[in-house]
């Protein structure tokens, strides 16, 4: 009986990446029999093959974009605990198993996750160090879940994202009675990166819980481009373009009457920005860029505040 389903998207990927996922995927200490492994390529140039692991089925979505892909992978699913997992995420030989222990122990809590530690095929700059949350990375040292959604401490990142099948039903549901939701997430190269926030909080609106674990731990895979300022300043935008187009849809976003504040805030922003070190200074800039880019977009797509 399938108990679990791991869902892994996919877009062109580097090919040494995905062996290593694959193959933590096929060490897990989860009986095989007890799991599935469904590989979304999301429109990759040259098609993905399953190989000949059984366990492993490959669907393919047309539509470019990472929550296409993660809704593509809830349909071809059969688990009622679903895992999300990136094309450079490694699992831990446990993972699997540690998290339907935790789903079954704790059924109200609908979304969570845990630790993601980075390995970097390349020694990292020293900057790095400071900047962990740009690459995706975190580290849990204790249980922490809310059933209200805000806190940072208990949300979870996309790498490794557990989420109840009831949830992920819900969230598909929400999607397709709102298209513009799937604009939350990455699409090609682009980083805007909310569509896994989006996917964890509707376990709050559905009076559940969303939380993170101490005993689920991944690796990430740091490609060597990834280590660089110009990438740190493209997050920053795509970031904050996507949590500003989020907050648009959920209805927080500040209505125009309110502008002349948004622009006394943009200018106080500005200024700290100047006081900053250089790459923080661009991040900064970045980020009042890709708010502007967020807001403009909401207005082109008829969201109103």
């Amino acid at each position: 009986m399938i108990e679990l389903s791991v869902i892994l998207c996919t877009h062109n990927p580097r090919a040494h990446y995905l062996e290593r996922v694959i193959l933590g995927l096929s060490r897990q200490t989860l009986a095989k029999s007890r799991f599935e492994v469904v590989v979304v390529d999301n429109a990759s140039t040259q098609p993905l093959d399953a190989g000949q692991d059984p366990n492993v089925r490959v669907v393919r979505e047309e539509r470019l974009g990472l929550t296409a892909a993660r809704l593509a992978g809830i349909a071809a699913t059969r688990g009622e605990l679903l895992v999300f997992c990136d094309d450079d995420n490694v699992l831990d030989p446990s993972y699997l198993e540690t998290a339907a222990s935790i789903a079954r122990a704790r059924p109200f809590v609908g979304a969570f996750g845990g630790s993601i530690v980075p390995e970097f095929e390349a020694a990292p700059p020293a900057w790095v160090a400071g900047r962990p949350w740009v690459l995706a990375c975190r580290t849990v040292t204790r249980l922490a879940y809310a059933s209200f959604k805000g806190i940072d401490a208990t949300t979870p990142w996309g790498a490794g994202l557990c989420v109840r099948r009831v949830v992920a039903e819900a969230y598909r549901e929400i999607c397709r009675g709102d298209q513009r939701r799937l604009l939350l997430d990455r699409q090609g190269k682009s980083l805007d990166a909310c569509g896994d926030l989006d996917l964890a909080e509707t376990a709050c609106r559905m009076d559940l819980a969303m939380g993170v674990f101490p005993e689920l731990r991944l690796s990430h895979l740091i490609a060597p481009e990834r280590l660089t300022e110009q990438y740190f300043v493209r997050w920053a935008e795509g970031n904050a373009r996507s949590v500003t187009l989020k907050a648009a849809l959920d209805g927080t976003l500040p209505p125009p009457s309110a502008a002349w504040r948004s622009r006394l805030g943009h200018y106080k922003r500005l200024l700290l920005a100047s006081t900053l070190p250089p790459l923080d200074r661009r991040m900064q800039k970045a980020a009042l860029r890709g708010r502007r880019q967020g807001q403009e977009l909401a207005r082109r797509l008829a969201i109103q505040p």
